[in-house]
């Protein structure tokens, strides 16, 4: 089978859609509550040559001598098999990690708590002592895998330097990926330029819903805050899903009627809680997974992945495969969080949820907003830090600074590694929380203020997700008008007037 794919680009990208189509199937499976056990090892065991280092040299190979969209293609491509490298390369610690975690278990109060459930209960427990008490036994585990995490951070700079390149960084960016120091010096700005709001609005919030001051306040106890329960009541649970069908019909859009979105509703005892969207065979068969729990960041996780899900449905199946598959993320990713803001939406708010005096959850949203936007820059300077010291035991001291100085409160020392965004998703999150306000304006120049309210706005959006990801953000920006991905729509939203 190598050698057939080593003859045959074609023949590697249909082995490469199908992997991609086994896998989100197996997620479905168990997230769903179908299965038990996840198990990713025997989707990757049905294509052991896909990622090998033979594959990725053909492709590299193919790749120089292409121009264009099939440059662009293979662009793509290369950065996929080169993830997948280096994610088979690791993959045995991956999964030493990830098991251990899966069977970690603590005492609590003289019952056993798996420790993946001690998240959970940060955000639910109202008491700090015991919530401090809750993260130095999550600390313990932590401490237990470090070890294996920075083994495996050390072999996954190994591998990236046997691919010929210094670090991570350098080979996304030479894969198509955004510049890494261009992408880092506009996020400082942003960090500088939000410092104070940011800082003066967790104050507030800290005392008003915590009832801790913030020289009080760790990382342990922010989950508690976001989990924001004094606006459960306006976010019923039992009314997301009309909330959302309305949304979508507004916009001419009839998720009901969609074949292609295979809307999951029943309720299962394994089905995990919350929404999940899963792009099984673009744009034919993608699974939307709902079990509302209700509140606000169950309804922001509903939309969102209404958001993938209508990406990746609307996708023209005449993309070719890198192009419905692999790109730039931040593109599904802006359109996630371009659904998920409707809740920070005055109008949305009143005709959704007939909510009026909107001032307290929006100036809460606001700053929740910014808590995630900081957190995900602090993770990716640390990421390209860590990378350009490739040494995990000069890293804890540099955590604790770095976060602590861009989320204003302290962080757990045991957290250094599990913190680490080895891959750069973070990269992501922050360019797509760049084009979404971007993006936003050109809906409401076209369409009106209210362009979740208009067919014209479904109609812009369906124009756009056709595409899939055959261009990145930056490209998008500037065909939308602008003179490429900046922040200034989203430092307007941030910081309002």
């Amino acid at each position: 089978m190598l050698e057939a794919c080593l003859m045959n680009l074609s023949s590697l990208r249909e082995m490469a859609e199908d992997f991609l189509q086994d896998v989100q199937e197996e997620i479905y499976q168990q997230v769903a509550g179908h299965k038990r056990k996840l198990d990713i090892g025997a989707v990757h065991a049905r294509y052991p040559t896909l990622f090998s280092r033979d594959s990725l040299t053909f492709v590299l190979e193919q790749r120089a001598k292409a121009q264009g969209e099939e440059r662009r293609r293979l662009d793509y491509l290369s950065r996929f098999l080169a993830d997948g490298y280096l994610a088979r390369g690791v993959s045995q610690l991956t999964d030493e990690i990830a098991s251990r975690e899966a069977s970690a278990v603590v005492d609590w109060q003289g019952k056993t708590v798996p420790f993946r459930y001690l998240a959970v209960m940060l955000a639910q427990e109202s008491d700090p002592a015991r919530r401090k008490a809750l993260a130095l036994l999550r600390d313990k585990v932590l401490s237990q895998l470090n070890p294996l995490r920075a083994e495996r951070f050390v072999r996954r700079c190994a591998l990236v330097r046997e691919l010929s390149y210094d670090s991570y960084p350098a080979l996304m960016e030479d894969f198509g990926g955004p510049h890494s120091a261009s992408l880092r010096a506009l996020l400082e700005d942003l960090m500088a330029e939000t410092d104070v709001a940011f800082t003066e609005l967790l104050e507030e919030a800290l005392l008003d819903i915590v009832g801790l001051s913030l020289d009080q306040t760790q990382t342990h106890d922010i989950p508690r805050l976001i989990r924001a329960l004094p606006f459960d009541r306006y976010f019923p649970a039992d009314k997301a899903l009309n909330c959302l069908h309305n949304t979508l019909q507004q916009m001419g859009i009839h998720l009901a009627e969609q074949s292609n979105i295979i809307l999951d509703i029943a309720p299962r005892d394994r089905k995990k809680p919350g929404a999940f969207a899963l792009p099984v065979h673009i744009p034919d068969k993608i699974y939307f997974v709902v079990q509302p729990i209700g509140g606000q960041d169950d309804y922001q996780a509903l939309l969102h992945e209404a958001g993938h899900a209508e990406h990746w449905a609307h996708i023209s199946p005449a993309q070719p495969f890198e192009f419905k598959r692999l790109g730039d993320d931040a593109v599904t990713e802006s359109f996630a969080f371009l659904f998920e803001h409707l809740t920070t939406n005055r109008q949305w708010l009143r005709c959704h949820l007939a909510l009026d005096q909107s001032d307290v959850y929006l100036k809460f949203a606001r700053l929740v907003r910014l808590y995630k936007i900081r957190r995900y820059a602090a993770r990716f300077f640390y990421a390209l830090e860590a990378y350009a010291l490739a040494d995990p035991t000069l890293l804890a001291d540099r955590y604790l600074s770095l976060f602590g100085k861009i989320l204003a409160v302290q962080s757990s020392p045991e957290m250094y590694l599990k913190d680490l965004d080895d891959q750069l998703y973070a990269v992501c999150y922050l360019r797509a929380w760049m084009f979404e306000p971007q993006l936003k304006t050109r809906l409401r120049d076209q369409a009106g203020e209210h362009w979740f309210q208009a067919r014209e706005g479904g109609e812009i959006l369906r124009q756009l997700w056709q595409w899939g990801q055959r261009y990145g953000v930056a490209e998008l920006a500037r065909q939308l008008g602008d003179d490429g991905l900046d922040s200034q729509a989203l430092r307007t939203e941030l910081l309002p007037d």
